[in-house]
């Protein structure tokens, strides 16, 4: 599913895109990081570098990952990598900063997931995440299903997670990662932003 056609047809028009606001998304994201001109940054679910493109000018280093090879090699961005989240190659300890944008909501492995995100975050380090609300699992990804698929049921293959702090919480409970902050914001749609803080 997260191919060419993924990024072609569902997020092509992402700079433009009224329904999700992401420059209201990523402007959030940014004051929520702290964001030092020293820092090592990770996007997990980077695209074609959209967002890692404004990122990369105020870090040291910033790399983005991505499954779908296909935005890997349209990616913009100083690095990207056709990368697992839930399986990262990266050495322990080697981010400052983490972050991912409607990304979470996609992982069937969520603990592996962030287990990936604490093993690889230098302690005091910190992961951002922004995630849609859902009264229903896949609400926010009717729009993409009938675009792919023609079919707005099909919402549900691609938001594999109906998620919220408390759930996250749960997840996330026995790793070395701690969550300190999460808000719902309107941002044209409803979305999370949690935060969490290595140990």
């Amino acid at each position: 599913m997260y191919d060419r056609r993924y990024s072609q047809e569902v997020l092509r028009d992402r700079e433009n895109d009224i329904i999700m606001n992401y420059d209201a998304v990523d402007a959030a994201l940014f004051d929520l990081l702290e964001l030092r001109s020293d820092h090592h940054l990770l996007e997990v679910g980077c695209d074609v570098g959209y967002t890692q493109r404004k990122f990369e000018l105020a870090v040291e280093r910033c790399v983005g990952i991505d499954i779908n090879e296909f935005a890997i090699s349209q990616n913009t961005g100083n690095e990207a990598i056709v990368m697992d989240g839930t399986a990262m190659t990266f050495p322990d300890s080697s981010f400052d900063r983490a972050y991912s944008s409607h990304t979470i909501e996609h992982i069937p492995e969520l603990l592996k997931h962030f287990e990936e995100i604490a093993r690889v975050l230098k302690p005091g380090g910190k992961y951002v995440a922004v995630y849609p609300w859902e009264l229903f699992r896949g609400m926010a990804a009717t729009r993409a299903a009938i675009t792919l698929y023609g079919n707005p049921m099909r919402s549900r293959d691609m938001h594999v997670n109906k998620l919220n702090p408390k759930k996250l919480d749960t997840i996330t409970k026995d790793l070395p990662i701690t969550q300190t902050y999460s808000t719902l914001k309107f941002m044209n749609t409803p979305q999370w932003l949690s935060v969490w803080e290595r140990n």
